[in-house]
């Protein structure tokens, strides 16, 4: 017996020693890829100019261009970072690869005390090891300070229901993340609702007037959010790019077909998409449902924050189905991160009932769990760890500091530039904005619509050659434009040299573009990188 005590506790002590290994890793896969400093990709870039064409005193003082949206607090620390470091692709980025490893340490907090430390410690490098998360580490988007604020109310919620946070603090901390974050706010919605509803229960009974102070102060949250509304994110959902397309993934909250049954399930394959394998997937699906069975069941929530989750939950299917948050696997995945929360702890639910068992069943069969668990984390691993890899980081369409290069170096006075309508935001940014947005936008009919194709200078920036189809939910499906590619082909046509600059566009799109010209001219490759071309075109 004693030999056996020593044995668990040998494998036990390896079992620690390779989970913190794995987590090594997984904070090296987010560090790593930051420095191949890749291009900018499409959204990256159209973020990048309202950052980098905006002072900090006019920041958000206009919706954002290009249709994009972000948190007020989130522009404004990436404009801060600019100031003092300038405005490279790795300063844009540093603040998503500062809050993915912080996101990291909140998973292990939030686990820490609720489930063995074996779990706690594997289910968070589970979490860094997720090819995803580590992809939004180093992306120039607020998904993984989404992730941090979201961990963050929660974690601040648990120590408040532990009596660790007063409550004061608690609506302090929750006043200021609505600044931050978007989807935080469905968390510290919930949380409130929950806080709120438990004052007004004990106000009742024990007509105490520190309960109803309480109640009042709540009222601070709320109101920090109708000023964050008003000023900034009522502007950011009238702004919001592709409306076409977010039409059609709003979720039925009052399924009345079988189209809406069938929606509502790819809208749960789209929740879960970020867990790579399948058999991750129904190991995941399943032991979060066993776990809100549990709940159910005991009538208590162990881990302080599964009842505040649910809600929240509810609370975003309510704002999908009136048109307020597109149910989108980028945009849901602070709620998808905490199904592994809930996951650890389920495991942590059935170890217990297997240590607990009359029957003394043999650790042999405990560590089914930890062979199961290192399974999934060596899967996962084995995807991450693509990270390590130029060529995994460097994405198909979208590298372009080659061709960049390319032109710089050899473009003459004589040289125009046709720029493809998806580059442009990434040439703006490249050429330090020679050309600014509002240069090729005007107010016609209180509308904003673009000038293009637009010439200026030596430049011609394009139009839209293709059109999105929006047949159905999640489709990218779309036609090609031939009255679009015509103007642009005849504009190019109409000068002797023009270098052809593409990037985020896929084969046949070029193709199609490039045939009218082959007719006129002569088309050559100048520069190619990861599929993104620069051509050289000269007039017969």
């Amino acid at each position: 017996m004693k030999m056996d005590k020593i044995s668990i506790g040998k494998n036990k002590k390896y079992i620690t020693y390779f989970l913190y290994i794995c987590i090594i890793v997984g904070i090296a896969l987010h560090i790593v890829p930051f420095f191949y400093n890749r291009s900018l990709w499409l959204d990256e870039a159209m973020l990048a100019n309202s950052i980098c064409t905006r002072d900090i005193f006019n920041l958000v003082s206009k919706p954002l261009d290009w249709g994009q949206s972000a948190p007020i607090g989130y522009l404004y620390i990436i404009k801060i970072f600019t100031l003092l470091f300038g405005t490279s692709e790795t300063v844009l980025r540093l603040w998503s690869l500062i809050t993915s490893i912080a996101s990291i340490g909140l998973v292990y907090l939030l686990l820490k005390d609720k489930v063995e430390k074996h779990f706690a410690l594997g289910f968070t490098a589970f979490f860094s090891l997720l090819d995803m998360y580590i992809i939004y580490g180093n992306e120039f988007k607020q998904y993984m300070s989404e992730n941090f604020f979201c961990l963050l109310v929660l974690l601040c919620y648990q120590r408040y229901k532990e009596n660790k946070i007063e409550l004061w603090k608690l609506i302090l901390i929750y006043s200021i993340i609505i600044w931050f974050s978007f989807s935080a706010v469905f968390f510290i919605s919930a949380c409130m609702i929950i806080i709120c509803l438990d004052l007004f229960k004990k106000a009742l009974k024990n007509k105490s007037k520190s309960c109803i102070i309480k109640l009042c102060s709540c009222g601070i949250v709320l109101l920090s959010f109708l000023i964050n509304y008003f000023v900034w994110l009522s502007k950011t959902s009238d702004n919001a790019g592709g409306s076409e397309y977010w039409d059609l993934v709003k979720f039925p909250l009052i399924p009345k077909s079988l189209s809406d049954i069938k929606l509502i399930y790819k809208m749960i394959m789209e929740f879960i998409s970020y867990y790579q394998f399948k058999f991750i997937k129904v190991i995941i699906c399943f032991l979060f449902l066993y776990y809100f069975i549990t709940i159910i069941k005991n009538k208590k929530d162990e881990s302080k924050i599964f009842i505040p989750y649910v809600l929240s939950l509810f609370l975003l299917a309510i704002a999908s189905s009136l048109g307020f948050y597109p149910m989108q696997n980028r945009l849901l995945q602070p709620f998808t991160l905490m199904l592994l929360i809930f996951t650890a702890l389920s495991c942590d639910s059935i170890k217990n009932i297997i240590v607990n068992n009359k029957n003394k069943i043999p650790h042999k069969f405990l560590m089914l769990f930890y062979i199961i668990l290192f399974i999934c984390l060596g899967f996962t691993g084995m995807q991450g760890c693509k990270n390590l890899f130029p060529s995994h980081v460097y994405k198909e369409q979208e590298q372009i500091a080659k061709n960049i290069n390319y032109l710089n170096q050899n473009i003459t006075e004589n040289d125009m530039i046709y720029v493809y309508r998806f580059a442009i935001p990434v040439y703006l940014y490249e050429t330090n904005y020679k050309i600014t947005y509002s240069d090729f936008k005007k107010k016609v009919d209180n509308e904003s619509i673009f000038l293009l194709p637009y010439v200026k200078g030596n430049t011609i920036l394009g139009q839209n050659l293709e059109q999105f189809l929006y047949k159905e939910s999640y489709s990218s499906e779309y036609e090609i434009l031939e009255k679009e590619i015509k103007e642009d082909t005849d504009i190019i046509s109409g000068y002797d040299s023009v270098y052809i600059f593409i990037s985020h566009a896929d084969e046949d799109l070029i193709q199609r573009l490039l045939l009218p010209l082959k007719e006129k001219g002569k088309i050559e490759i100048a520069s190619q990188e990861y599929g993104s071309y620069l051509y050289h075109f000269t007039k017969k």
